[in-house]
């Protein structure tokens, strides 16, 4: 079913925002202005891509994942402190567990954030600017690739869950 999701890189990019949809996110005064290479990595995906996406999110797993009981095969999870969102101890030791779970840096992620809601980045992206990304969410945000094979669900009750269904989610 990849063959019905966007292309890389479809929607608006970091630099053609409005400045209320670049609010959404929640990037530190110290992060911004984003590196060009960075910026240039960021996509909003336009409405009826994000329902495309979303409609394939629900197809491969069920809507209340990770709320719900486990799916996937192996299932990792990290319980955030308050310190992990403002303190650089804390984030590095959410990044090193993001690190750990073998995305290639490299590699295009959605994060879904509901059916009209969706951004495109590169998992380094996600990694380096997680509480940006993650800070919004309303129930939670789950990051997939175009795999379908594994996924990362980040839940406003302050934890974070690596599903794959195999291994070597890579």
């Amino acid at each position: 079913m990849t063959g019905g999701l966007p292309s890389p890189g479809s929607g608006k990019n970091w630099d053609r925002l409005s400045e209320d949809e670049r609010l959404f996110f929640c990037f530190q005064d110290d992060s911004l202005p984003l590196s060009p290479n960075h910026a240039a990595r960021i996509f909003r995906l336009n409405r009826e891509d994000a329902e495309r996406v979303w409609a394939w999110r629900e197809s491969l797993f069920p809507r209340d994942w990770p709320d719900g009981k486990e799916f996937f095969r192996y299932e990792r999870f990290l319980r955030l402190e308050s310190t992990d969102w403002n303190d650089e101890t804390g984030g590095t030791r959410v990044r090193n567990w993001l690190f750990e779970c073998g995305i290639p840096f490299e590699r295009d992620v959605f994060l879904v954030y509901g059916h009209d809601l969706v951004v495109e980045v590169t998992w380094k992206i996600l990694v380096l600017y997680w509480p940006a990304f993650a800070w919004s969410v309303g129930v939670g945000m789950v990051v997939l690739d175009r795999t379908g094979q594994w996924a990362c669900g980040f839940h406003h009750e302050n934890f974070i869950v690596f599903g794959s269904h195999c291994t070597d989610a890579s």
